[in-house]
């Protein structure tokens, strides 16, 4: 539907001619429509077109699956023919080549991939791209790495450590533009260090044990991206059995899914292992920042069902339009803010759990084009209910006795517990030896 919106702000209702609309998707790979980048999204796409007042429009879609030189040439193929936009490409590297040709051809496209390479945000080299996601870092848009960054800066977190894991396709990625991202933004700023960096290429709790020892001697502040549940669960029962789900650690957890505060901490296998109170012990302490959750209507899902039953879809009971089809992903995507650089800016939430152990909103974060004020950071709730779970108060940049403990005075015994051994022993040991001189 966003991807509709933005059509909307460049073509008049009043058009007489035909609008023609290019879409392309993934279909075939399926490590990609499992993903963000969904099958194909023409039949919401088709419904969204006749609800907005664009005039006669006419769709056409090609299945190209991300493949950089099938989309480049689907692009061409529809410039050539006199399409007037393309909705796609669905992946970001393919994006950037399509962009390219798009740029030769002085042709607007409008990609709907997930977070997407900041590199699309030069507008002198992608003049003709616009974007109804967002991209991993600010360039003259805003996104989760800036997010980031705004928090550091709020709560003034200094020293921080990362750590991610990638099991998504390297077409769709997610943690890795981030961070890089991030580590970009961090380079730049002279108030923060990134003073722990850390891919893992398993996620065994030995693993996430070692990792999480090197951490504790250099930050308490860590950023986690991890596209597996399974990991999230793993790494929540590593920091409990390492100690590290005390107050004095901070936790932020990147998400884009718009499930919000998932809970990942639950055993779902079918022979559980019984720790699930161990990995809630460690998610409370963890703050979740993901995308503004969808805002789907039964009526729109209605009529998407309806149009899948009509040509060229002919699906007969329409179980198969998605993997989970009363999941929020049929449509509208939450407030759709378009910057001066066309392209979208991003609301964040940042959750954590209450004493029920219920999802809460903490914070709200409407990025902001030319703003790096923190005063983009709306906390929703008090400071007590915000730092609940890590004794009401933001965790510190360094602990109060210094990563090491050497900040902190030793007590007398630890400064003089030799000299008071030696004292004590001394006089003993001359008695002894004097009444055994005597008794000879």
């Amino acid at each position: 539907m966003n991807l509709v919106i933005l059509l909307a702000n460049l073509f008049s209702a009043a058009l007489t001619k035909v609008l023609n609309v290019g879409l392309l998707c993934a279909y075939k790979d399926t490590t990609l429509t499992q993903g963000s980048a969904r099958w194909c999204n023409a039949p919401w796409v088709g419904i969204a077109l006749l609800s907005m007042p664009l005039g006669p429009c006419s769709l056409t879609w090609a299945m190209g699956d991300c493949i950089e030189s099938t989309d480049a040439g689907a692009v061409i193929g529809w410039i050539e023919s006199g399409a007037d936009v393309v909705l796609g490409p669905a992946c970001s590297a393919s994006a950037i080549i399509s962009g390219t040709v798009a740029k030769y051809y002085d042709f607007p496209i409008v990609i709907w991939a997930p977070t997407f390479s900041s590199a699309i945000l030069n507008n002198d080299e992608y003049p003709t791209i616009m974007a109804s996601t967002w991209s991993s870092i600010k360039w003259i848009s805003f996104s989760q790495a800036q997010t980031l960054m705004r928090l550091f800066e709020r709560y003034q977190w200094k020293e921080v450590a990362v750590v991610y894991y990638s099991s998504r396709s390297d077409l769709i990625p997610r943690c890795s533009l981030v961070v890089k991202d991030l580590e970009n933004l961090m380079n730049d700023s002279v108030n923060t260090t990134m003073t722990y960096r850390r891919q893992l290429q398993n996620i065994t709790n030995s693993t996430f044990k070692t990792v999480l020892r090197a951490i504790k001697d250099v930050s308490r502040i860590t950023v986690v991206c991890l596209e597996s549940d399974e990991a999230r669960r793993n790494l929540f029962i590593a920091i409990a059995e390492e100690g590290m789900d005390t107050n004095e650690y901070m936790w932020l957890m990147i998400e884009s899914r718009k499930l919000g505060y998932n809970q990942v901490w639950k055993d779902k296998s079918v022979s559980p292992d019984g720790k699930d109170a161990v990995a809630l012990r460690t998610a409370r302490k963890f703050f979740v920042i993901d995308a503004q959750p969808l805002n789907a209507s039964a009526q729109f899902i209605a009529d998407i069902k309806a149009k899948m039953r009509q040509p060229p879809y002919n699906c007969a009971d329409c179980t198969s339009i998605d993997p989970k089809p009363d999941h929020l992903v049929l449509g509208f995507s939450g407030t759709v803010i378009i910057n001066n650089n066309f392209t979208r800016d991003p609301v964040f939430l940042v959750y954590g759990l209450d004493p029920s152990d219920q999802p809460i909103v903490l914070m709200r974060i409407v990025e902001q084009l030319d703003n790096n004020s923190i005063g983009l950071i709306q906390e929703i709730q008090s400071q007590s209910v915000i730092w609940a779970n890590h004794g009401g108060s933001p965790p510190l940049n360094r602990p109060k006795c210094d990563f090491d403990g050497s900040a902190c005075p030793l007590s007398f015994v630890e400064q003089y517990l030799a000299i008071t051994l030696v004292a004590a022993i001394v006089p003993v040991i001359i008695i002894i030896a004097a009444v055994f001189f005597i008794m000879r």
